[in-house]
């Protein structure tokens, strides 16, 4: 073989290779390429599909579909807050369980004969009225306790008393008519 064969051969082998790298090369880049493409497919794709949720009916759609959300949802809310308003208008606070507390013991101090007439002259509601005029029932009479408790000490203080002057003078009595008896003895 000649170097002129040799070199012909080298030269197609080189040849050979080159164009074999070109076209991977060629090959690689095609790929690239055609996954830029499809990104860029799908990113338009994708704008579209936005700019048609943007469009005026479907906008509109959305924001019917929001604002019956938002009504339903403040609908709920008010009629819960409805219902607490209800509760607490029905029921007493703890403010006035805590005055009903204090009226209830200085009730005990009120004759009761007085207690109904001061409640029926004060302009309260029915509701409060109705559980003072309880609290008034049951509440003691402390009152009429302690002028029945006064009376009966009293009535004993002066039953004791009566027994004592009884004493001091029949003891006064006695020494009267001892001295008399001793006097008439002496003469």
């Amino acid at each position: 073989m000649t170097s002129r064969e040799i070199f012909d051969i080298v030269q197609t082998i080189i040849l050979l290779v080159g164009f074999g790298g070109l076209a991977y090369w060629l090959r690689r880049w095609i790929i690239a390429l055609k996954g830029a493409v499809d990104a860029q497919r799908a990113t338009i794709d994708a704008q579209k599909v936005f700019i048609e949720s943007m469009a005026a009916p479907k906008m509109l759609e959305r924001y019917e579909a929001y604002r019956k959300l938002v009504d339903h949802e403040k609908d709920a809310a008010l009629a819960q807050y409805e219902k607490q308003l209800q509760e607490l208008r029905s029921s007493p606070s703890s403010a006035d369980n805590q005055i009903f507390d204090v009226v209830a013991e200085v009730m005990a101090f009120v004759p009761a004969e007085k207690r109904i007439r001061i409640i029926e002259s004060a302009t309260l509601p029915v509701s409060h009225s109705e559980r003072l005029a309880r609290i008034a029932v049951t509440a003691p009479d402390l009152v009429a306790q302690a002028n029945k408790a006064a009376t009966e000490s009293l009535k004993k203080l002066e039953e004791e008393l009566i027994k004592r002057q009884t004493q001091l003078a029949q003891e006064a009595l006695a020494r009267i008519v001892r001295q008399r008896d001793e006097a008439l003895r002496r003469k």
